[in-house]
């Protein structure tokens, strides 16, 4: 029997997460932090997970807009990885 959740490598979870937040957030407005992300994606890809499993990463508060809080693209794109790496 096959597992139905199979062991990520850390890239390739690190790559699953990005392309998660980018969807999720790809009808945020012009001046969201996510465009940020994904303009300088290349330079900070490997900087921030280097920084992630040095554990020097900390998350940043969470922004509140209107009635609702949310994470920062990078800290959701964190929580992400960490939710597909802890998958059972």
């Amino acid at each position: 029997m096959t597992n139905p959740y199979p062991v990520l490598h850390l890239e390739h979870a690190w790559q699953l997460a990005y392309e998660w937040v980018c969807q999720r957030r790809c009808h945020y407005p012009a001046n969201a932090d996510i465009w940020h992300l994904r303009f300088h994606w290349p330079a900070l890809s490997r900087r921030l997970l280097a920084s992630v499993l040095a554990g020097n990463y900390r998350m940043s508060p969470m922004q509140v807009v209107g009635k609702h809080a949310i994470w920062s693209a990078q800290d959701a794109l964190v929580l992400k990885w960490v939710a597909l790496l802890c998958a059972p």
